[in-house]
């Protein structure tokens, strides 16, 4: 075994262990909307969640008659000492066209947002140095753990549905008008 391989493996080793609570959660609109308001607004309700806002990549692409623009956020709130809530989200605008709606910048297009949300464990990776502090890690998450950590995943999904309610709710009043 060279030693790349073997670097790699204990790379993998040291990870935090993710604990996915659900489903990717999605949503969808056509339409004209106010996209520098969306954001704040999601923005804001990380912020009012005690979420840390990260945006780690943005991609805007000439297609055609229009533009493409991918966007991921990472937003992580510490909860203890070993785990984090942890919420990525990717934010993908197909057929994307500047807008003047009353005098005010819009975008025209086809936005699709993917939500995922996930429990991460030991972030600072103090039991997973050793194969016997690994081993504690997964006895005191089984026996110790257990039920405190459905209440966690319980809410890290709770959090989860509201963002999703809170972009719903926001698309859907630009639908009206508003």
């Amino acid at each position: 075994m060279g030693s790349d391989e073997t670097g790699a493996r204990e790379l993998h080793e040291i990870m935090p262990e993710r604990d996915y609570v659900a489903d990717v959660l999605k949503v969808s609109y056509t339409g004209t909307f106010d996209f520098d308001g969306l954001y704040k607004t999601l923005y804001q309700w990380f912020k009012k969640y005690g979420y840390n806002f990260r945006e780690s990549d943005y991609k805007e692409y000439k297609e055609g008659g229009g533009k493409r623009l991918q966007v991921k956020w990472g937003a992580k709130r510490k909860v203890s000492d070993y785990v984090k809530y942890v919420i990525e989200v990717g934010l993908q605008i197909d057929k994307m066209q500047d807008v003047a709606v009353k005098n005010r910048k819009r975008i025209n297009g086809e936005l699709s947002i993917t939500i995922t949300g996930f429990i991460e464990k030991d972030y600072e990776e103090t039991w997973s140095r050793t194969s016997f502090l690994k081993f504690l890690r997964e006895a005191y998450d089984a026996f110790v753990m257990g039920n405190r950590m459905q209440a966690m995943q319980d809410e890290l999904l709770k959090d989860l549905q509201a963002f999703r309610t809170e972009v719903k709710a926001f698309l859907n009043m630009q639908k009206i008008g508003r």
